[in-house]
């Protein structure tokens, strides 16, 4: 409710040309609307917003950065998080810093700052400095936002950066109890995440059963946040796809990758890519349709070069070979 009379009153600022006032607002509760996933409304407010009183807003100038970070735009991002980050050094090194912005607030600001940096490089697929940067983040006890959804994010994303290199101690513990906080503070965003990147775990370890389900409250969440057909609707469902293949439920794996594999660009993990297009190349191969394999890795190649997932290059460089062993075609493998 409190955050309805928010919105509405951002709103009448905005319609009123009281930038100022609409922007002091939105910072307010922007961590609130990523964590529930209202991006678009963040975004629409954001975009109305003139860059040149933006720029008096680092807070509003990170969660722009984070929906570029989010949809791959990762130059972009970098350029606004660089920005930011000279902006508090200027605050830092001044001797009138109080009167400009107080301590804490610089503190959450650090805080704040320090998270996109680290999900910048957790989405660009840089594993071993994300893990890095998460016990740094963790160590430094930046002030919390009030849904808990930075502080839980970073959890979320050590766990997974630490499964990368098969570090699975205590894994359900850590799950269930950030399943729990994420839940209790209402982090539907984070919590699709969470699924995904943990489903990826228990699969890894061989259990596909609980994976599975994981993957389908994946689904569910964020069919109720963006819809079926939606971009955080293909994260879980291409891991799904993939976990079908593996389980021998073909049919099912092709609906899935069918309903999900053309949207899957520009939100979510390099996972779901390697999944989506690994998976659909090898239902081609199963029934003897070797071109068509290739020319979905060769679709597949594209967004290697867009976005830079070395990862991805890695399993397609693979699969490569292994169709050409299995067409018959041994000189083209090596």
């Amino acid at each position: 409710e409190q955050q309805g009379l928010y919105l509405e009153a951002i709103h009448h600022a905005l319609e009123a040309g009281d930038y100022h006032h609409a922007s002091t607002m939105l910072q307010e509760i922007s961590e609130v609307l990523f964590a529930g996933g209202k991006i678009d409304t963040l975004e629409d407010f954001i975009a109305r917003i003139p860059t040149e009183v933006l720029r008096e807003y680092p807070i509003l100038l990170l969660d722009q950065a984070w929906q570029y970070i989010l949809s791959w735009d990762f130059a972009e991002g970098a350029n606004m998080l660089k920005s930011v980050r000279q902006y508090l050094e200027q605050i830092e090194a001044s001797e009138v810093e109080e009167s400009v912005m107080s301590k804490e607030d610089q503190q959450y600001l650090k805080g704040k700052l320090e998270h996109r940096e680290m999900m910048l490089y957790f989405i660009s697929d840089n594993w071993q400095e994300t893990e890095a940067r998460c016990e740094a983040w963790l160590a430094a006890d930046y002030p919390r936002d009030p849904t808990l959804h930075i502080f839980t994010s970073v959890k979320v994303v050590l766990e997974a950066a630490r499964r990368n290199r098969l570090q699975l101690i205590d894994t359900q513990a850590t799950a269930s109890a950030l399943h729990d906080l994420l839940v209790e503070n209402k982090v539907y965003y984070g919590n699709v995440y969470h699924d995904c990147l943990y489903g990826i775990t228990l699969s890894l370890q061989g259990d596909l059963k609980e994976a599975e389900i994981r993957f389908n409250d994946a689904i569910s969440q964020a069919i109720k946040m963006q819809g079926r057909l939606s971009t955080l609707a293909s994260m879980p469902g291409l891991l799904l796809a993939e976990l079908y293949y593996q389980r021998n439920r073909l049919d099912e794996a092709r609906i899935a990758i069918n309903e999900h594999i053309e949207n899957s660009v520009r939100l979510g993990v390099v996972d779901q890519l390697i999944a989506g297009y690994i998976t659909k190349a090898r239902l081609h191969a199963h029934e003897a349709d070797y071109q068509g394999a290739l020319n979905t890795l060769k679709d597949a190649d594209k967004h290697v070069v867009l976005f830079g997932f070395d990862r991805l290059r890695l399993h397609i460089v693979a699969e490569r070979i292994r169709l050409y062993m299995l067409s018959g075609e041994d000189k083209l493998a090596f």
